[in-house]
């Protein structure tokens, strides 16, 4: 499984569609992501799931919030009993 990281670039230029979709969490509404493949759908969700930025447009309701991103298209490859040991593993 290939874990990609990101920089403070690729978060900083998605400003607007994270301002977006935050605003729709704190309305307690729903949005969807679409687009073409490596359009960058995954980094844009990676990045709505950070604490920095979960705290920089939620504020302090941001702790209220836990947010979970799954690659489904990993899961492919997965078996039941490696997803539930991926999905429980802690992470720092």
């Amino acid at each position: 499984m290939q874990i990609q990281t990101l920089d403070a670039t690729e978060i900083l230029t998605r400003d607007e569609d994270i301002a977006y979709i935050m605003e729709c969490i704190a309305d307690v509404e729903c949005c969807s992501i679409v687009g073409v493949s490596n359009m960058g759908k995954s980094v844009l969700l990676r990045s709505v799931c950070r604490p920095e930025v979960k705290q920089r447009y939620l504020g302090p309701q941001a702790d209220d919030y836990t947010f979970v991103y799954i690659d489904f298209n990993l899961m492919l490859e997965m078996t039941e009993q490696g997803f539930y040991s991926w999905a429980w593993w802690p992470r720092p």
